[in-house]
């Protein structure tokens, strides 16, 4: 049986490029590794039968959720360019791309602007993140948190 790809309107696969962050350098053995996020999104990407090219995986090591970071900086150039590299935006959860919602929301502003979607691969919600229904298919901005699906959450 022939997996099924994910594809464009215009019939072109999905490309999706990789965001991955931990807090500290030495998280390699770690859940929040940088190579365990990139391994996880990888087989996400596969499943879904989108691409990954190597020069679309950004990283930012030792570097705090507090921030728009170096790595985060440079997909948002890599973005902006024309015609467009990636797609889609895949980060394991959230957190990844910043622990502040107000700045989570300016990077999906910034990235929507270019016509990127952001997507998480694992939901791994806090408590206070769960989706109030199986039925949810975006995550909304609350005050609080953010809410998701189970089925790779989209951040439209």
């Amino acid at each position: 049986m022939k997996k099924k790809t994910s594809h464009t309107p215009l019939g072109q696969p999905i490309r999706c490029a990789i965001y991955a962050r931990s807090a500290t350098v030495k998280q390699a053995s770690e859940d929040n590794s940088i190579a365990r996020q990139v391994r996880m999104c990888q087989r996400f990407a596969k499943k879904k039968g989108w691409i990954v090219r190597k020069e679309c995986i950004f990283t930012d090591s030792g570097k705090s959720g507090l921030n728009a970071n170096s790595g985060l900086k440079d997909l948002l150039r890599v973005a902006a360019v024309r015609p467009k590299s990636f797609d889609v935006l895949l980060c394991t959860a959230i957190d990844r791309i910043a622990r502040d919602t107000r700045l989570v929301i300016r990077v999906h502003t910034a990235f929507k602007k270019h016509g990127v979607e952001i997507r998480f691969a694992e939901i791994g919600l806090p408590q206070h993140q769960i989706p109030a229904s199986p039925d949810t298919k975006e995550i909304r901005p609350t005050p609080s948190s953010c809410i998701g699906s189970p089925e790779g959450l989209i951040y439209q």
